[in-house]
């Protein structure tokens, strides 16, 4: 186990994303039309992990579709949602993602894309469904299974994990910098070997639960 002092609560870690990566706060100040597209575009990502083109977005929301472009780049601009190059599509609202990360989710029928492991973590305790979660060691690249049902969990494979988050600015998009380590690591070996000449924060899993859920429900509500 990595050393009991170097562990971090939840409250601690909450605290350092909301100065990093305040999502709540820029959720609580859209205007009622950013509020129904964000909404869309959670709901479909739960319900079908793919990306959403934005002829879909604006029939199903009855918005102009001459008017998706900039209130996508509005989402975008606050790092709320992530769109492809072009801005056609979008690819990712924390805490999910169509990208091709190495942390896969089972939600019902419906196969998910997490941002990154401290995301995969939220999903099970703000839609109260059971979540399968797939995923590797980032070290050791050893395979880590997680059974979650809200803040528990089931099977658990091959040992309760350890979750990492490597401390950095977001450059705009958290998904393409800080995202990229946030981490599962097998064992506390994994995360002394990781944590080497970083400011890291690494916490059980079940405060790592808490801290997931705490950070992300302001966007579920």
């Amino acid at each position: 186990m990595y050393q009991q002092q170097l562990l971090t609560k939840a409250p601690e870690v909450v605290a350092r994303l909301n100065e990093v990566l305040p999502l709540a706060d820029r959720y609580a100040g859209l205007d009622p039309s950013q509020i129904q597209l964000y909404s869309h575009i959670m709901n479909q990502l739960l319900s079908t992990g793919t990306a959403i083109a934005q002829t879909d977005l604006a029939s199903r929301t009855h918005t102009d579709l001459s008017a998706v472009p900039a209130l996508l780049q509005s989402l975008a601009d606050m790092d709320l949602i992530v769109v492809d190059a072009r801005g056609a599509q979008v690819i990712g609202a924390y805490p999910l993602t169509t990208a091709n990360t190495p942390h896969q989710l089972t939600l019902g029928r419906v196969k998910l894309r997490a941002m990154c492991a401290f995301d995969a973590l939220a999903l099970s305790p703000i839609t109260g469904q059971p979540v399968q979660i797939s995923s590797c060691c980032a070290v050791t690249g050893t395979k880590i299974s997680l059974y979650q049902q809200g803040d528990q969990f089931g099977q658990i494979s091959p040992a309760p994990p350890l979750v990492g988050i490597g401390w950095q600015t977001t450059n705009g998009c958290a998904a393409h910098s800080l995202c990229r380590d946030m981490v599962f690591l097998q064992h506390g070996d994994a995360a002394r070997q990781w944590a080497q000449g970083k400011s890291v924060s690494v916490m059980e899993l079940d405060q790592a639960v808490v801290a997931a859920s705490t950070f992300f429900g302001p966007l579920f509500p």
